[in-house]
């Protein structure tokens, strides 16, 4: 009964660590190079993908190269108020226009947006360290989004 029960342990460690998962977008697997970026829009915003953006500004050879200018909006909107008219959840909306010149010339234009949902803070501080790290998060998943959609071209 043991030797059944370890050789089902090994059957289960072997499909579990073996089944060959690799990420879809790995640092070193990326052939991308961002050669110029230029932002317009909401200075926060634009400050968390440049951070996230930079490390992809390392030229590698034989890497595609890039020029990105990215026009960004971002809307605080309050979606639900109390009988006062206080506001009780907001939406943060993040609409990236991207503009991609590749080496070759070629000029593709491309929207990315994400919106978020939180639930107002009793203190104001509070509420705008929420929204900053709101931000920060759809800054981070936009980035990557771009990332993707150049690996693909």
């Amino acid at each position: 009964m043991k030797k059944i029960k370890n050789i089902i342990l090994i059957m289960l460690f072997t499909l579990a660590f073996g089944c060959g998962y690799t990420p879809i977008i790995e640092i070193k697997k990326t052939n991308i190079y961002i050669a110029e970026l230029d932002f317009s829009g909401d200075r926060r915003l634009n400050n968390h993908i440049l951070n996230n953006l930079k490390k992809y500004q390392l030229n590698k050879e034989g890497s595609k190269i890039y020029k990105l200018y990215i026009a960004s909006d971002f809307k605080k909107i309050s979606t639900n108020e109390d009988d006062s008219g206080n506001p009780k959840n907001y939406n943060l909306e993040v609409k990236l226009n991207v503009n991609i010149l590749s080496e070759d010339g070629n000029s593709i234009s491309k929207i990315f947006a994400k919106t978020a949902s939180f639930d107002v803070k009793n203190k104001k501080i509070e509420e705008k360290e929420n929204e900053n790290q709101y931000l920060k998060y759809i800054s981070q998943v936009l980035s990557e989004e771009i990332i993707f959609y150049l690996n693909l071209k």
